[in-house]
């Protein structure tokens, strides 16, 4: 009996992509991870959205530790030209994974992206800088959400985004 060979995520179509049923697991890991409803409400995604780190690609909840996030990830997907996206980047855990009623705390957030067979996040407009994954010390695990929307009432304005107070890691 020969084994299924899986093929690798990052050389996959949208099209083909979906075809392997990748866009159903990532919703059922969401879930399982209690992204829905924690960050959004479940959605069927539809884009191969491919993050990857130096050390590794991020991949259906896998954990990185927070040396490893360190620098900031690659970021390639295809969409239509003409279509614009933003990426943001999200932790619902601020303090821990269980205090979920203290808000979520933005990581990263570009918009305007222009879609393309390979999108360029650097050609969108970078409203919170990348911060790396940087949790309390003795918290526990906690989630980090990688969202791509469509932006699918055109061009968002600087000036129409609520001021996000800045971070640093300078303290």
């Amino acid at each position: 009996k020969s084994e299924r060979v899986v093929p690798d995520v990052r050389l996959l179509t949208n099209r083909a992509w979906r075809a392997e049923g990748n866009h159903k697991q990532v919703r059922a890991c969401a879930g399982l991870h209690d992204v829905f409803p924690d960050v959004l409400p479940s959605f069927l995604p539809i884009i191969n959205l491919l993050v990857e780190y130096p050390e590794d690609l991020v991949f259906r909840g896998n954990y990185f530790k927070p040396a490893e996030t360190m620098a900031k990830p690659t970021v390639n997907f295809k969409a239509a030209t003409g279509s614009l996206w933003t990426l943001l980047f999200v932790s619902p855990d601020m303090e821990s994974r269980y205090s979920r009623d203290q808000g979520h705390w933005v990581h990263w957030l570009v918009t305007n992206i222009p879609g393309a067979d390979k999108s360029d996040i650097n050609a969108g407009n970078t409203i919170v800088d990348y911060l790396p994954a940087l949790p309390p010390k003795n918290t526990g695990e906690h989630r980090y959400v990688f969202i791509l929307a469509l932006q699918e009432k055109g061009r968002i304005e600087p000036k129409d985004i609520a001021t996000i107070p800045s971070t640093s890691l300078e303290g």
